[in-house]
């Protein structure tokens, strides 16, 4: 039994999705994948294990005052503004982090 782990290149996504897991789950674009860095694990050539690190912005703190929160029109137009603004920036990839307890709230 051959066992190794590497970085897996761009030229190798496929292979990945291929694999299982959550890219195939997910019909993950391979080419959003390919811009991400990934290493792998094999057993004889096969890709049985891979973790992906990517380029992501952090948008955090997201505030809406209580008395407009049930307000459609105000958590749209920071949405629809904070895209426009990220994309016209070149950003292909945000994240934020939700407290559970404040889940609903966020939601």
């Amino acid at each position: 039994m051959t066992v190794i782990s590497r970085i897996l290149p761009p030229a190798e996504v496929q292979r990945a999705i291929d694999a299982g897991g959550p890219l195939q789950d997910l019909g993950v674009d391979p080419a959003r994948v390919a811009q991400m860095t990934g290493v792998g694990r094999e057993v004889d050539g096969h890709i049985v294990g891979y973790w992906l690190a990517g380029y992501g912005l952090h948008v955090e703190p997201l505030w809406i005052h209580d008395a407009y929160r049930k307000h459609p029109g105000v958590a749209r137009g920071l949405q629809e503004t904070m895209a426009n603004t990220l994309e016209a920036r070149g950003a292909s990839c945000v994240f934020c982090c939700i407290d559970e307890a404040d889940a609903e709230g966020m939601a």
